[in-house]
């Protein structure tokens, strides 16, 4: 639990059967709710972690055959950064696909945050790489080398996903339920 959402917990203490204080947190905030239920649907759940499955695939291929892409720094590092947005957008994916109908403050700001943020950066990371690979093929290269070739499909194919990862994730808000009595 990070200190931002320290104030959604309460303290209570019981004593055990030694007669020692046992403390423990007990959860005080309110519930959190999906704004529109179907932007966070079962069907768009199953789409988002299908996406962000298929987003480690098309980072790894062309890091293995050895080309001039994966030299070239201004195309290899927005790349090479991929891997921390891939990795947020993973673990956030996961997340909304276990989420129940009421989240906790920190589950619901999570999600409704880190879904797009990452989606959004793996978007344009990789649209950058693919970008700066095809400048370079257009001026310096009369061929595209097959590994290159492959660099750059998977780096567009990766923007593609991550486009459509974006479009889904930014419709998901979350809102605080109101408890009537």
């Amino acid at each position: 639990m990070s200190k931002k959402y320290i104030r959604d917990f309460r303290l209570e203490e019981d004593f055990d059967s030694r007669g020692r204080v046992k403390k423990t947190a007990v959860y005080i905030g309110g519930d959190y709710v999906f704004t529109d239920p179907e932007a966070a649907s079962r069907k768009v759940r199953l789409r988002v972690a299908v996406l962000t499955a298929l987003c480690w695939p098309l980072f790894l291929i062309p890091l293995i055959p050895v080309s001039q892409a994966g030299k070239t720094m201004y195309a290899v590092l927005p790349f090479a950064g991929n891997i921390l947005a891939i990795g947020i957008l993973s673990v956030s994916a996961y997340a909304l696909f276990r989420a129940g109908e009421t989240m906790r403050h920190e589950q619901a700001m999570k999600l409704s945050r880190r879904l797009p943020a990452s989606s959004f950066f793996v978007m344009a990371l990789s649209g950058i790489a693919a970008l700066s690979v095809a400048f370079t093929a257009a001026l310096l290269w009369k061929s595209l080398p097959l590994a290159d070739a492959l660099f750059l499909f998977c780096a567009a194919a990766l923007s593609a996903v991550g486009a459509v990862l974006y479009r889904d994730c930014r419709k998901i808000k979350v809102m605080k339920r109101e408890n009537v009595a």
